[in-house]
């Protein structure tokens, strides 16, 4: 259990998932990534490093010129300031202040050292918090695929923003450089039987893009449709998206949901966006799923149907969106008929987040465990470099709620049933099988 668990952590806090707008080909699949062992001094990091590419040649006062730079970008976009301090009780600016002081104390001597300084003192003390992180090299090189072999679409897929910020020749130079241990996982899904001709399973590790990963996307499909076909009489069925960091959020209804589902459903929620002319115009220019889409302005009435919201992390921001997120049937007429389980954990985030919320608010599943991690309402993040070192740092820009008003960041999302005392999300549900009681 021990070791599951930490695998989950170094997963889930380099997690960098939510694909929103996976079929404009955007790179936001998950990675497991190199384990950082940062104490107190980086000495020991910074000369294995050197070991392996030559330093930076940078002075402290370049980094710390990235830092204040970074703060001063989220402080003009990032909305979770508020919403991070009454989750992990730290302020943001704290961890600025603290990482600021760090380096003052030391002689950072590689672009890799302030990276790593910026994840270990400022992003994973607050981890997941708006998908706040630097981008993986992993993630980068499959994104600078990704423009190398679409140049016509890549520019309108990312954005003129983010384009520019990838193609970067600082950007460039800093990630070919950057060594990496990380690896793709070897496989996204499995299936099993728990009892025959009674409970199946299915566990959902990640969620692959069609556009990013299609052949994983067609084998995944194929692995399905034939196991829906093998249980399409049982009586349960049991997804288990424990641990789940995300990928791609069309993965679930499209090949979980739209082959066992007769008619349309949808599961809703908020988004609040600034739009001042500068702010509107990056928001059009990155949020390229979202052209199409009518922003209404915030007002009284829409507030006052919302108990949970705090007002105060609303400055700023003019309008709001009220968000479907929708799974439609797909023709298939040897469905599961029976009746459908998902399991969900603290570490069930992003878009494993999103198909806990659709299969909630539509009935399409009971959902046991305990509160995800969040980022159910959220989209791609939007990433910028910094102007020194070039390092991609990540994050969403909107303000997400449920219909409530509770960040999805803040709260994550609770189960339909919490995990019995003593037992796990998949002793529960057995247990409860077993009881008849559902």
């Amino acid at each position: 259990m021990k070791k599951r668990v930490v695998m989950l952590i170094i997963l889930i806090t380099t997690i960098l998932i939510f694909c929103s707008g996976c079929s404009e080909g955007v790179a936001d699949e998950e990675f497991i990534t190199y384990e950082n062992n940062y104490g107190e001094d980086d000495q020991g990091f910074v000369e294995y490093v050197v070991e392996r590419v030559n330093a930076s040649r940078r002075t402290n006062r370049e980094y710390l010129e990235d830092l204040d730079y970074l703060l001063a970008t989220l402080q003009d976009n990032f909305p979770l300031f508020n919403a991070t301090y009454r989750k992990h009780s730290v302020s943001i600016h704290e961890l600025f202040e603290d990482a600021r002081t760090f380096i003052e104390q030391r002689n950072v001597i590689h672009d890799q050292a302030f990276m790593h300084i910026l994840e270990t003192q400022i992003f994973q003390p607050i981890v997941w918090m708006g998908h706040l992180s630097t981008m993986h090299p992993f993630q980068y090189r499959m994104n600078m695929e990704f423009i190398e072999s679409n140049p016509e679409s890549a520019y309108d897929s990312f954005g003129s923003v983010q384009f520019k910020a990838l193609t970067n020749p600082t950007t460039v130079a800093f990630y070919n450089e950057l060594p990496y241990t990380g690896q793709l996982l070897p496989y996204n899904l499995s299936t099993g039987i728990i009892e025959d001709n009674t409970i199946a399973y299915i566990n959902l590790y990640w969620m692959v893009s069609l556009s990013m990963n299609t052949s994983e996307w067609m084998e995944s499909r194929q692995t399905l449709f034939d196991f829906y076909y093998e249980i399409q009489d049982f009586q349960h069925l049991i997804i288990d998206i424990r641990g789940n960091g995300g990928g791609c959020r069309g993965f679930f209804p499209h090949l979980i949901m739209g082959p066992n589902i007769t008619e349309p459903l949808s599961a809703s929620f908020y988004w609040f966006i600034n739009a001042d002319e500068r702010s509107f115009q990056r928001f059009q220019e990155e949020f390229v799923e979202w052209r199409n889409l009518s922003l209404e302005p915030i007002s009284s009435e829409v507030i006052v149907n919302m108990p949970y919201l705090h007002e105060e992390d609303l400055e700023g921001f003019d309008y709001f969106i009220l968000y479907q997120f929708r799974a439609s049937p797909i023709e298939w007429n040897r469905r599961f008929n029976g009746k459908m389980w998902l399991l969900i954990d603290e570490w069930t985030a992003s878009a494993a987040d999103s198909a806990t919320l659709i299969s909630q608010q539509t009935g399409f599943a009971t959902v046991v465990g305990q509160p995800t991690m969040g980022g159910v309402a959220s989209i791609s993040p939007v990433f910028f470099a910094l102007p020194n070192t070039g390092i991609l740092v990540r994050y969403v820009s909107i303000y997400t709620t449920d219909l409530y008003g509770r960040n999805n960041y803040e709260h994550g999302t609770s189960p339909d049933i919490f995990n019995r005392p003593g037992l796990d999300a998949m002793e529960t549900v057995l247990e409860l099988i077993h009881e008849g009681e559902y």
